[in-house]
Protein backbone atom coordinates (compact mmCIF):
# COMPACT_ATOMS: atom_id res chain seq x y z
CA UNK A 1 0.00 0.00 0.00
CA UNK A 2 0.82 3.57 -0.99
CA UNK A 3 0.99 6.29 1.63
CA UNK A 4 1.52 9.67 0.16
CA UNK A 5 0.79 11.80 3.02
CA UNK A 6 3.71 10.74 5.56
CA UNK A 7 2.36 13.56 7.91
CA UNK A 8 -0.51 12.39 7.85
CA UNK A 9 0.73 8.67 8.44
CA UNK A 10 2.71 9.31 11.42
CA UNK A 11 0.09 11.05 13.12
CA UNK A 12 -2.05 7.33 12.20
CA UNK A 13 0.57 5.73 13.92
CA UNK A 14 0.66 7.96 16.94
CA UNK A 15 -3.12 7.83 17.26
CA UNK A 16 -3.31 3.92 16.96
CA UNK A 17 -0.32 3.21 19.02
CA UNK A 18 -2.05 3.57 22.43
CA UNK A 19 -4.64 0.83 21.58
CA UNK A 20 -1.99 -1.75 20.54
CA UNK A 21 0.88 -0.51 23.35
CA UNK A 22 1.84 -3.97 25.19
CA UNK A 23 1.15 -4.72 28.50
CA UNK A 24 2.70 -7.49 29.39
CA UNK A 25 5.49 -5.80 31.68
CA UNK A 26 2.88 -3.67 33.44
CA UNK A 27 2.13 -6.34 35.51
CA UNK A 28 5.18 -5.81 37.01
CA UNK A 29 6.15 -2.31 37.03
CA UNK A 30 3.61 0.52 37.92
CA UNK A 31 5.13 3.27 36.71
CA UNK A 32 5.27 1.17 32.70
CA UNK A 33 1.35 0.19 33.75
CA UNK A 34 0.79 4.25 34.59
CA UNK A 35 2.85 5.21 31.31
CA UNK A 36 0.24 3.06 29.06
CA UNK A 37 -2.83 4.52 30.75
CA UNK A 38 -1.53 7.84 30.56
CA UNK A 39 -1.04 7.30 26.23
CA UNK A 40 -4.49 5.73 26.58
CA UNK A 41 -5.76 8.65 28.07
CA UNK A 42 -4.39 11.25 26.06
CA UNK A 43 -5.11 9.29 22.77
CA UNK A 44 -8.75 8.69 24.02
CA UNK A 45 -9.29 12.48 25.35
CA UNK A 46 -7.87 13.91 22.52
CA UNK A 47 -10.33 11.76 19.94
CA UNK A 48 -13.47 12.82 22.18
CA UNK A 49 -12.30 16.19 21.67
CA UNK A 50 -12.03 16.04 17.95
CA UNK A 51 -15.51 14.30 18.05
CA UNK A 52 -17.02 17.10 20.16
CA UNK A 53 -14.93 19.87 18.09
CA UNK A 54 -16.44 18.40 14.37
CA UNK A 55 -20.09 18.38 15.98
CA UNK A 56 -19.86 22.08 16.80
CA UNK A 57 -18.10 22.98 13.57
CA UNK A 58 -21.12 21.32 11.86
CA UNK A 59 -23.68 22.81 13.75
CA UNK A 60 -24.48 19.47 15.58
CA UNK A 61 -24.60 17.80 12.49
CA UNK A 62 -22.95 14.62 12.61
CA UNK A 63 -23.43 11.10 10.44
CA UNK A 64 -22.93 8.12 12.51
CA UNK A 65 -23.55 4.53 11.18
CA UNK A 66 -26.06 2.19 12.67
CA UNK A 67 -23.30 0.28 14.03
CA UNK A 68 -21.47 2.85 15.54
CA UNK A 69 -24.13 4.39 17.43
CA UNK A 70 -24.81 0.16 18.06
CA UNK A 71 -21.51 0.63 19.88
CA UNK A 72 -22.09 3.47 21.31
CA UNK A 73 -25.70 2.32 22.80
CA UNK A 74 -23.67 -0.49 24.62
CA UNK A 75 -21.18 1.99 26.03
CA UNK A 76 -23.53 4.07 27.06
CA UNK A 77 -26.01 1.07 29.02
CA UNK A 78 -22.86 0.02 30.52
CA UNK A 79 -22.33 3.00 32.14
CA UNK A 80 -26.02 3.76 33.24
CA UNK A 81 -26.14 0.64 34.56
CA UNK A 82 -22.62 0.93 36.03
CA UNK A 83 -23.51 4.14 37.88
CA UNK A 84 -26.73 3.04 38.87
CA UNK A 85 -25.66 -0.33 40.62
CA UNK A 86 -21.90 0.87 42.12
CA UNK A 87 -22.68 4.61 42.35
CA UNK A 88 -19.38 5.10 40.96
CA UNK A 89 -16.82 4.20 38.36
CA UNK A 90 -13.43 2.69 39.98
CA UNK A 91 -11.59 0.27 37.32
CA UNK A 92 -14.17 0.64 34.84
CA UNK A 93 -13.30 4.00 33.25
CA UNK A 94 -11.56 2.11 30.35
CA UNK A 95 -13.66 -0.48 29.82
CA UNK A 96 -16.58 1.70 29.05
CA UNK A 97 -14.94 5.00 27.44
CA UNK A 98 -12.10 3.61 26.07
CA UNK A 99 -13.22 1.17 23.30
CA UNK A 100 -16.46 3.58 22.09
CA UNK A 101 -13.71 6.44 21.39
CA UNK A 102 -11.59 3.96 19.52
CA UNK A 103 -14.21 2.85 17.46
CA UNK A 104 -15.18 6.32 16.47
CA UNK A 105 -11.32 7.00 15.53
CA UNK A 106 -11.26 3.93 13.37
CA UNK A 107 -14.58 4.35 10.95
CA UNK A 108 -13.78 7.74 10.16
CA UNK A 109 -10.47 6.77 9.20
CA UNK A 110 -11.18 3.85 7.74
CA UNK A 111 -13.45 5.08 5.39
CA UNK A 112 -11.28 7.91 4.50
CA UNK A 113 -8.28 6.16 4.55
CA UNK A 114 -8.72 2.92 4.79
CA UNK A 115 -4.88 1.70 3.20
CA UNK A 116 -3.11 4.03 5.58
CA UNK A 117 -5.05 2.40 8.76
CA UNK A 118 -4.54 -0.93 7.50
CA UNK A 119 -0.70 -0.39 7.04
CA UNK A 120 -0.38 1.15 10.33
CA UNK A 121 -2.23 -1.46 12.46
CA UNK A 122 0.18 -4.13 10.02
CA UNK A 123 3.41 -2.47 11.20
CA UNK A 124 2.17 -2.18 14.69
CA UNK A 125 1.05 -5.67 15.30
CA UNK A 126 4.50 -7.11 13.47
CA UNK A 127 6.91 -5.09 16.14
CA UNK A 128 4.42 -6.15 18.82
CA UNK A 129 4.36 -10.25 17.97
CA UNK A 130 8.44 -10.06 16.66
CA UNK A 131 9.51 -8.72 20.53
CA UNK A 132 7.10 -11.35 22.21
CA UNK A 133 8.08 -14.04 20.13
CA UNK A 134 11.96 -13.16 19.67
CA UNK A 135 13.13 -10.64 22.38
CA UNK A 136 11.02 -10.86 25.66
CA UNK A 137 10.27 -14.28 25.28
CA UNK A 138 10.06 -17.07 27.68
CA UNK A 139 13.62 -17.96 26.87
CA UNK A 140 15.32 -14.62 26.74
CA UNK A 141 13.42 -13.15 29.92
CA UNK A 142 12.15 -15.78 31.69
CA UNK A 143 11.90 -13.72 35.00
CA UNK A 144 8.67 -11.70 33.67
CA UNK A 145 7.37 -14.01 30.77
CA UNK A 146 7.29 -17.75 31.35
CA UNK A 147 4.46 -18.86 29.77
CA UNK A 148 3.53 -20.97 32.51
CA UNK A 149 3.20 -17.72 34.75
CA UNK A 150 0.29 -16.62 31.75
CA UNK A 151 2.36 -13.33 30.98
CA UNK A 152 3.71 -12.51 27.44
CA UNK A 153 5.05 -9.14 26.34
CA UNK A 154 1.85 -8.34 24.44
CA UNK A 155 -0.23 -9.42 27.38
CA UNK A 156 -1.77 -11.64 29.28
CA UNK A 157 -1.70 -15.06 27.39
CA UNK A 158 -5.54 -15.11 26.82
CA UNK A 159 -5.34 -12.12 24.69
CA UNK A 160 -2.95 -14.15 22.36
CA UNK A 161 -6.15 -15.96 20.35
CA UNK A 162 -7.84 -11.98 19.67
CA UNK A 163 -4.77 -10.16 18.41
CA UNK A 164 -3.73 -13.39 16.63
CA UNK A 165 -7.07 -13.50 14.88
CA UNK A 166 -6.81 -9.65 14.19
CA UNK A 167 -3.57 -10.05 12.70
CA UNK A 168 -5.04 -12.47 10.65
CA UNK A 169 -7.36 -10.77 9.19
CA UNK A 170 -5.33 -7.65 8.76
CA UNK A 171 -2.49 -9.58 6.77
CA UNK A 172 -5.19 -11.05 4.56
CA UNK A 173 -6.55 -7.21 3.60
CA UNK A 174 -2.70 -6.36 3.25
CA UNK A 175 -2.49 -8.97 0.62
CA UNK A 176 -5.86 -8.73 -0.61
CA UNK A 177 -4.39 -5.32 -1.84
CA UNK A 178 -1.86 -6.72 -3.80
CA UNK A 179 0.97 -4.36 -2.54
CA UNK A 180 2.74 -5.54 -0.14
CA UNK A 181 2.13 -9.16 -0.24
CA UNK A 182 5.67 -10.30 1.81
CA UNK A 183 4.65 -8.15 4.66
CA UNK A 184 1.04 -9.77 4.65
CA UNK A 185 2.65 -12.66 4.73
CA UNK A 186 5.20 -12.12 7.32
CA UNK A 187 1.98 -11.16 9.70
CA UNK A 188 0.03 -13.87 8.67
CA UNK A 189 3.15 -16.16 10.06
CA UNK A 190 3.74 -13.83 13.49
CA UNK A 191 0.35 -13.67 14.20
CA UNK A 192 -0.25 -18.01 14.20
CA UNK A 193 2.76 -18.42 16.16
CA UNK A 194 2.01 -15.82 18.49
CA UNK A 195 -1.23 -17.99 19.07
CA UNK A 196 0.74 -21.15 19.32
CA UNK A 197 3.25 -19.83 21.85
CA UNK A 198 0.74 -18.83 24.28
CA UNK A 199 -0.13 -22.61 24.22
CA UNK A 200 -4.26 -21.71 25.54
CA UNK A 201 -6.94 -23.85 24.47
CA UNK A 202 -8.43 -20.50 23.21
CA UNK A 203 -5.89 -19.95 20.80
CA UNK A 204 -5.90 -23.74 19.63
CA UNK A 205 -9.73 -23.15 19.02
CA UNK A 206 -9.15 -20.22 17.18
CA UNK A 207 -7.25 -22.04 14.99
CA UNK A 208 -8.78 -25.24 14.42
CA UNK A 209 -11.84 -23.79 13.41
CA UNK A 210 -10.09 -21.31 10.59
CA UNK A 211 -8.43 -24.30 9.46
CA UNK A 212 -11.47 -26.47 9.17
CA UNK A 213 -13.46 -23.47 7.54
CA UNK A 214 -10.73 -22.94 5.13
CA UNK A 215 -10.40 -26.48 3.63
CA UNK A 216 -14.61 -26.16 3.80
CA UNK A 217 -14.13 -23.39 1.51
CA UNK A 218 -13.20 -25.40 -1.59
CA UNK A 219 -16.70 -26.21 -1.44
CA UNK A 220 -18.96 -23.65 -3.34
CA UNK A 221 -21.90 -25.09 -1.73
CA UNK A 222 -20.90 -24.41 2.49
CA UNK A 223 -19.03 -20.85 1.31
CA UNK A 224 -22.51 -20.06 -0.27
CA UNK A 225 -24.04 -21.00 2.78
CA UNK A 226 -21.60 -19.22 5.18
CA UNK A 227 -21.65 -16.31 2.88
CA UNK A 228 -25.40 -15.78 2.61
CA UNK A 229 -26.08 -17.60 6.14
CA UNK A 230 -24.00 -16.24 8.61
CA UNK A 231 -26.86 -15.37 11.27
CA UNK A 232 -27.42 -18.93 11.45
CA UNK A 233 -24.04 -19.83 11.86
CA UNK A 234 -23.93 -16.65 14.20
CA UNK A 235 -26.91 -18.10 16.86
CA UNK A 236 -25.02 -21.37 16.89
CA UNK A 237 -22.11 -20.04 18.23
CA UNK A 238 -24.38 -18.14 20.90
CA UNK A 239 -26.14 -21.52 21.70
CA UNK A 240 -22.77 -23.52 22.14
CA UNK A 241 -21.76 -20.65 24.24
CA UNK A 242 -24.80 -21.03 26.68
CA UNK A 243 -24.57 -24.82 26.66
CA UNK A 244 -20.61 -24.56 27.74
CA UNK A 245 -21.11 -22.42 30.70
CA UNK A 246 -23.99 -24.79 31.71
CA UNK A 247 -21.97 -27.81 30.82
CA UNK A 248 -22.16 -28.81 34.70
CA UNK A 249 -26.14 -29.54 34.11
CA UNK A 250 -25.72 -31.75 31.52
CA UNK A 251 -25.61 -35.43 31.50
CA UNK A 252 -22.43 -35.26 29.67
CA UNK A 253 -20.69 -34.03 32.14
CA UNK A 254 -21.70 -36.26 34.63
CA UNK A 255 -20.26 -38.86 32.10
CA UNK A 256 -16.82 -37.11 31.20
CA UNK A 257 -16.86 -34.63 33.99
CA UNK A 258 -12.84 -34.61 34.76
CA UNK A 259 -11.86 -34.92 31.25
CA UNK A 260 -14.30 -31.44 29.94
CA UNK A 261 -13.00 -29.81 33.07
CA UNK A 262 -9.01 -30.44 32.66
CA UNK A 263 -9.65 -29.80 28.86
CA UNK A 264 -11.25 -26.42 29.98
CA UNK A 265 -8.88 -25.89 32.44
CA UNK A 266 -11.00 -25.89 35.01
CA UNK A 267 -13.12 -23.13 33.58
CA UNK A 268 -16.48 -25.32 34.59
CA UNK A 269 -16.22 -23.92 37.86
CA UNK A 270 -15.49 -20.26 37.23
CA UNK A 271 -18.78 -20.64 34.93
CA UNK A 272 -20.67 -22.55 37.98
CA UNK A 273 -19.81 -19.74 40.41
CA UNK A 274 -20.70 -16.90 37.77
CA UNK A 275 -23.88 -18.51 36.68
CA UNK A 276 -24.85 -18.59 40.03
CA UNK A 277 -23.80 -14.69 40.32
CA UNK A 278 -25.65 -14.02 37.43
CA UNK A 279 -29.11 -15.31 38.82
CA UNK A 280 -28.99 -13.18 41.78
CA UNK A 281 -29.01 -10.08 39.28
CA UNK A 282 -30.33 -11.34 35.93
CA UNK A 283 -31.50 -8.19 34.59
CA UNK A 284 -29.45 -5.62 34.96
CA UNK A 285 -26.16 -7.47 36.08
CA UNK A 286 -23.92 -5.82 38.60
CA UNK A 287 -22.01 -3.18 36.43
CA UNK A 288 -18.64 -2.90 35.04
CA UNK A 289 -15.96 -4.83 37.43
CA UNK A 290 -18.87 -4.91 40.05
CA UNK A 291 -18.72 -8.68 41.43
CA UNK A 292 -15.70 -10.98 41.93
CA UNK A 293 -15.91 -14.33 40.88
CA UNK A 294 -14.39 -16.75 44.19
CA UNK A 295 -13.17 -20.56 43.23
CA UNK A 296 -11.68 -22.86 45.89
CA UNK A 297 -8.16 -22.16 44.51
CA UNK A 298 -9.03 -18.16 45.23
CA UNK A 299 -7.70 -18.91 48.76
CA UNK A 300 -3.98 -19.71 47.90
CA UNK A 301 -3.66 -17.13 45.30
CA UNK A 302 -2.13 -14.22 45.10
CA UNK A 303 -5.24 -12.19 44.80
CA UNK A 304 -7.54 -14.28 47.37
CA UNK A 305 -10.65 -11.97 46.88
CA UNK A 306 -11.60 -13.32 43.45
CA UNK A 307 -11.52 -12.10 40.21
CA UNK A 308 -13.88 -10.48 37.98
CA UNK A 309 -12.71 -12.60 34.39
CA UNK A 310 -15.29 -14.72 33.62
CA UNK A 311 -13.97 -16.70 30.56
CA UNK A 312 -16.87 -16.43 28.82
CA UNK A 313 -17.87 -13.78 26.79
CA UNK A 314 -21.80 -14.36 27.08
CA UNK A 315 -21.29 -14.73 30.81
CA UNK A 316 -18.74 -11.98 31.18
CA UNK A 317 -21.66 -9.78 29.87
CA UNK A 318 -24.38 -11.05 31.85
CA UNK A 319 -22.35 -10.32 34.97
CA UNK A 320 -21.74 -7.09 33.61
CA UNK A 321 -25.05 -5.91 32.70
CA UNK A 322 -27.30 -9.05 32.66
CA UNK A 323 -29.75 -9.72 30.04
CA UNK A 324 -30.24 -6.05 28.75
CA UNK A 325 -26.57 -5.86 27.86
CA UNK A 326 -25.92 -9.16 26.51
CA UNK A 327 -28.70 -8.44 24.39
CA UNK A 328 -27.57 -5.33 23.42
CA UNK A 329 -23.79 -6.71 22.23
CA UNK A 330 -25.37 -9.60 20.32
CA UNK A 331 -27.67 -7.05 18.66
CA UNK A 332 -24.42 -4.73 18.03
CA UNK A 333 -22.22 -8.29 16.51
CA UNK A 334 -25.46 -8.94 14.45
CA UNK A 335 -25.65 -5.32 12.73
CA UNK A 336 -22.21 -4.84 11.85
CA UNK A 337 -22.40 -8.20 9.85
CA UNK A 338 -25.29 -6.94 8.33
CA UNK A 339 -23.86 -3.67 6.95
CA UNK A 340 -20.86 -5.25 5.88
CA UNK A 341 -22.31 -8.05 4.03
CA UNK A 342 -24.60 -5.55 2.69
CA UNK A 343 -21.50 -3.35 1.22
CA UNK A 344 -19.11 -5.99 0.45
CA UNK A 345 -19.76 -8.01 -3.26
CA UNK A 346 -16.75 -9.92 -3.14
CA UNK A 347 -17.20 -13.30 -2.11
CA UNK A 348 -13.89 -14.21 -1.22
CA UNK A 349 -13.21 -11.55 1.45
CA UNK A 350 -16.50 -11.95 2.57
CA UNK A 351 -15.76 -15.32 3.41
CA UNK A 352 -12.29 -14.53 5.27
CA UNK A 353 -14.18 -11.94 7.31
CA UNK A 354 -16.93 -14.61 7.95
CA UNK A 355 -14.30 -17.36 9.31
CA UNK A 356 -11.86 -14.97 11.14
CA UNK A 357 -15.36 -13.55 12.68
CA UNK A 358 -16.35 -16.93 13.67
CA UNK A 359 -12.97 -17.96 14.95
CA UNK A 360 -12.90 -14.61 17.16
CA UNK A 361 -16.61 -15.31 18.69
CA UNK A 362 -15.42 -19.28 19.25
CA UNK A 363 -12.49 -17.82 21.32
CA UNK A 364 -15.20 -15.55 23.27
CA UNK A 365 -16.71 -19.10 24.55
CA UNK A 366 -13.72 -20.03 26.57
CA UNK A 367 -12.32 -16.30 27.21
CA UNK A 368 -14.14 -12.77 27.44
CA UNK A 369 -13.82 -10.68 24.45
CA UNK A 370 -15.40 -7.66 26.12
CA UNK A 371 -12.53 -6.87 28.70
CA UNK A 372 -9.95 -6.03 25.35
CA UNK A 373 -11.09 -3.80 22.37
CA UNK A 374 -9.46 -6.27 19.49
CA UNK A 375 -13.12 -7.60 18.87
CA UNK A 376 -14.10 -4.10 18.49
CA UNK A 377 -11.23 -3.10 16.13
CA UNK A 378 -12.00 -6.67 14.11
CA UNK A 379 -15.51 -5.68 14.00
CA UNK A 380 -14.79 -1.36 12.63
CA UNK A 381 -12.34 -2.47 10.20
CA UNK A 382 -14.54 -5.90 8.71
CA UNK A 383 -17.50 -2.79 8.31
CA UNK A 384 -15.37 -1.39 5.64
CA UNK A 385 -14.16 -4.31 3.82
CA UNK A 386 -15.75 -3.57 0.93
CA UNK A 387 -13.44 -0.16 0.50
CA UNK A 388 -10.39 -3.65 0.18
CA UNK A 389 -12.60 -4.50 -3.12
CA UNK A 390 -12.67 -1.24 -4.41
CA UNK A 391 -9.26 -0.69 -4.06
CA UNK A 392 -8.05 -4.55 -5.51
CA UNK A 393 -10.95 -3.68 -8.37
CA UNK A 394 -9.25 -0.03 -9.28
CA UNK A 395 -6.00 -1.71 -9.40
CA UNK A 396 -6.42 -4.39 -11.47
Amino acid sequence: MKVTNKVSNVLWYLAILPFLFPFGFADYFSAYKEFRVLLLGIATIAIIAREVYLIIANQGKMQISKPLLAILVYHVALLIITLCIQGNITQGIQKIFVTPALCFLLDEGCKKNNECIINVICDLLIVDFVLNLFVFNQWFVPKYFLIDNHVMFIGHVQTAAEVGILGLLIAYIEYSYGVYKKKSVILALLSVSTMIYSQTAASFLGLVVIAIFLVLGNFDGIKRFINNHEYVVLIIVLLVSIVMINITKTPLYKKYGSIITTSLSGRTFIWDVGLNLFQAKPIFGYGAYGVLIKVFWSAWSKNNLGFNYAHSTILQLLLDGGVVLASIFIFTVALYVKSADKKLKNNNIKYMSHILLLAFLSVGMVESLTEYYYIFIFLSIMLHLDEVAKIKCYRN
